[in-house]
């Protein structure tokens, strides 16, 4: 029986998802070409037609995780917003550590650490955006629209958490919600 042969998007994704598999398990300072390729069932040229450096495969291994966030649709602004930061603490942890997110910083090209906010501006308006609409036409959130900054407050303190203690714990995750977000959006978008 032979190998399968995989092409562009599929054998993308396979390397994605193995460069995950590794650094959820072996972290960023342990993350090899030869690690990767075998487990995606692919070779090491492959992987640098690709991405010309460890990390730019792992840079953009994290990035399809923080891209593929859905936007939830709950019924109620609390719950998107819990449902965002349930989806960001439980994928996030698992492929950052503190120590592979330093190593992968300390590495990235100049090129690829200023394209980090662009990612992280994208993510909010994507994954967030939705929530802020529906909440709108619920008429949980007043008409003043909400400036990336305000917008960005929830994702950002989840983040900080990840990358500081390697985890959102539940109870965090409640006081990011009930105690920051919701109240700020709502103060800030001129809510009753």
């Amino acid at each position: 029986m032979g190998t399968v042969r995989r092409r562009g998007a599929e054998l993308e994704t396979a390397i994605l998802e193995a460069t995950l598999e590794e650094l959820a398990e072996h972290g960023y300072g342990a993350l090899t070409f030869d690690g990767v390729a075998a487990r995606a069932g692919t070779s090491k040229p492959v992987l640098y037609r690709r991405w010309p450096s460890r990390s730019a495969l792992a840079f953009a291994a994290v990035r399809q995780v923080a891209t593929s966030i859905p936007a939830p649709s709950t019924g109620s602004l609390a719950g998107d917003l819990h449902g965002v930061l349930d989806e960001m603490g439980d994928r996030m942890p698992l492929v950052l550590s503190r120590a592979s997110l330093l190593g992968l910083l300390s590495d990235l090209t100049v090129e690829e650490a200023t394209a980090l906010p662009v990612l992280m501006a994208d993510a909010v308006s994507r994954i967030l955006q939705p929530v802020v609409e529906a909440a709108v036409a619920r008429g949980e959130l007043g008409p003043t629209p909400l400036g990336s900054e305000l917008l960005a407050v929830p994702l950002d303190l989840a983040r900080h958490d990840i990358l500081l203690h390697g985890a959102l714990p539940r109870p965090r995750r409640d006081r990011i919600v009930d105690l920051v977000a919701a109240p700020l959006w709502r103060a800030a978008s001129g809510a009753g």
